[in-house]
């Protein structure tokens, strides 16, 4: 008996072994085949920056502008950072300010893929020598759209741990049983979780609320422009943003969708979120005069 026992143990320890010695330790892992391979949103760098007033942006103000594609890095204007909204709001800012303004800085962390969850692990890198910074989070469409995973992006955090459930989580031999058993596309396509469900993205939020406010400094939220059959799905994100807005707190909430009402969507965006050239100079614009009430504080 006690042998059996101890066999029972063995194989899977040498199932394991075998699946990590050959081939199927790329094949099977996990983290690869789910896209948690690629950590370099661990290393937030800007997508760009700018400056203008006394000193050329040394001490000052900064605003710090988070996102993902639509903020900064989408293809149709990828190697044009000035195009996109963050850009347009300091060129505002600044034209309005003129030359013998305090300093004021602007750095864009906009990325393909970054979510709520990404930028509030990363965010202290962010504000990295920032005094009193204002934070500008657009956000929505990859939090609630991107659905990759069967566990959220909260869930697979936790999977990481220690112990047991660190090790099935990064199993090559239960990983390749899960496959194994993977369900028809059409199932498995219903069985996929979104990235970042509202409960969780509320608490990245709070999270990046709190960061923002220990320097001093206030965020201006606001949940991005999307295609007109899209809206009823982002609508609950946009609700729980304007709920953590409230006057005297420091957080305000930007209704884009009221901004741009009565422009056409086919002017403003060029697929189902990303905004074209006018439509990022437009929310520019209109992001500016927000910033500049911030920036005063009113």
């Amino acid at each position: 008996m006690d042998g059996l026992v101890l066999l029972l143990f063995l194989l899977p320890l040498c199932g394991e072994v075998m699946a990590r010695s050959g081939p199927l330790d790329a094949i099977w892992d996990a983290g690869r085949l789910s896209g948690e391979g690629d950590d370099s949103w661990r290393r937030p760098a800007p997508a760009w920056e700018g400056a203008c007033g006394a000193g050329g942006g040394a001490g000052g103000r900064t605003l710090v502008f988070a996102g993902g594609s639509s903020t900064g890095g989408a293809y149709q204007f990828r190697n044009e950072p000035d195009a996109f909204f963050p850009a347009q709001a300091l060129r505002v800012l600044c034209s309005s300010m003129g030359a013998g303004g305090a300093a004021l800085r602007g750095r864009s962390y906009g990325r393909s893929g970054a979510d709520s969850f990404t930028i509030s692990r990363t965010l202290d890198q962010m504000l990295q020598g920032a005094d009193r910074p204002i934070l500008v989070l657009y956000l929505g469409v990859n939090d609630l759209f991107t659905r990759s995973n069967r566990q959220t992006r909260a869930e697979r955090e936790g999977a990481g741990g220690s112990g047991i459930a660190a090790w099935a989580a990064h199993s090559r031999l239960l990983t390749g049983l899960a496959l194994w058993m993977r369900p028809t596309a059409a199932q498995d396509a219903l069985s996929l979780a979104q990235e970042v469900p509202i409960p969780d993205a509320l608490e990245n939020h709070r999270r990046m609320i709190a960061a923002v406010q220990q320097l001093g400094g206030s965020v201006l939220l606001a949940t991005e422009y999307v295609q007109v059959e899209s809206r009823p799905l982002i609508a609950p994100y946009a609700a729980m943003q304007r709920g953590l807005a409230a006057p005297g707190s420091g957080v305000q909430f930007m209704d884009v969708d009221q901004e741009l009402s009565g422009m056409s969507p086919a002017e403003l965006l060029v697929d189902q979120n990303h905004l074209s050239r006018a439509g990022n100079r437009i929310l520019g614009e209109r992001m500016a005069v927000r910033l500049q009430a911030m920036l005063e504080g009113r």
